[in-house]
């Protein structure tokens, strides 16, 4: 343990105190910041989840997780996951994800199952560290086209994306810290969205989203960095992750031929924390702990609803 970092006693206090005067800047004014954290399911998959579970030998690990997030026009977004881990052998792993959501904006509300995630991860022993590939699909609940009185909504009201797509990852995972890469490649081209901003009236609320008819999205490229401290009772993670859009995306009108999205690409830098708490003391038991994203860095255009403005979160870790 580094000696210019202690996280104990005092510290913790004073980490807690900061983030609670920080939580206005992040839930009252988000029109102050830039828009971000659009995580399509790759930059949390298996190995590159949460870096404290790489040391837990337990066979399986269930989590409660709820967020909150700011999204595009202010939309507010909740999310309610069940997570399962299962250690099926010291090479073997397996994980599914299943979130439910509810979104509230200036169009209506919309909420419902949300896409399913399953993934396969290997654990290869490098002395102190370990190589963590692994493989995974996160599967459309929808066909991305809720509506209400009549008209499609936008991409950040939508449960679903709308498509079935492939993920690949890998880590390097150290007790003290993680790197990891990952790429999710959409595989059913289209999503069943029909939302559309053209012949809309300037002062009409739905203007002001990005259009999103038939779209097209594109592959993203993940790579993270994450720092873990432990001490006592108490874990502290906290790193950055780049997102990075490989091409523009597309919608397409009807009977006509792919509109490309300028601004679409690119990337976005998000930086996050997590702060866990295990009541008993012992890592392969029960914990909870408090989560933070925010950007840094994102791209003009972002018609697949998945950026927010900030996300916080809570949850409850069972290791048994």
């Amino acid at each position: 343990m580094p000696t210019y970092f202690k996280l104990e006693g005092s510290n913790v206090k004073r980490i807690l105190f900061s983030i609670l005067r920080l939580l206005p800047l992040f839930l009252i004014a988000p029109e102050a910041r830039a828009q971000g954290c659009s995580d399509a399911g790759v930059c949390t998959v298996g190995s590159l989840g949460v870096a404290a579970d790489s040391g837990s030998s337990s066979r399986h690990t269930l989590q409660l997780a709820y967020q909150f997030a700011l999204g595009e026009q202010s939309t507010q977004q909740h999310f309610l996951t069940a997570q399962w881990d299962a250690r099926l052998s010291d090479l073997w792993s397996f994980q599914v994800k299943l979130p439910v959501q509810w979104v509230h904006g200036n169009l209506g509300n919309h909420g419902g199952l949300g896409d399913v995630t399953t993934s396969f991860n290997a654990n290869i022993p490098l002395g102190r560290a370990a190589f963590r590939p692994g493989a995974g699909m996160r599967w459309n609940s929808s066909d991305a086209n809720a509506m209400r009185d009549g008209r499609a909504l936008p991409m950040p009201y939508q449960r679903s994306l709308g498509t079935k797509d492939l993920l690949v990852f890998t880590a390097l995972v150290h007790p003290r810290w993680r790197f990891g890469a990952g790429i999710q490649l959409p595989l059913s081209g289209e999503s069943g969205n029909q939302f559309d901003t053209l012949g809309l009236n300037p002062s009409d609320r739905a203007y002001a989203y990005f259009p999103s008819v038939n779209l097209d999205r594109k592959p993203d490229l993940a790579l993270r960095y994450d720092r873990l401290w432990q001490r006592g009772n108490w874990d502290m993670e906290t790193g950055m992750v780049l997102i990075w859009k490989l091409q523009e995306a597309t919608i397409r009108r009807t009977n006509e031929l792919p509109i490309e999205l300028e601004g679409s690409d690119g990337p976005t830098l998000n930086l996050a924390a997590v702060l866990r708490y295990f009541p008993g003391g012992d890592r392969q038991g029960q914990s909870l702990a408090i989560s933070w994203a925010n950007p840094v860095h994102v791209r003009p255009v972002r018609p697949d609803g998945l950026t927010r403005s900030a996300i916080l979160g809570i949850s409850w870790q069972n290791r048994f």
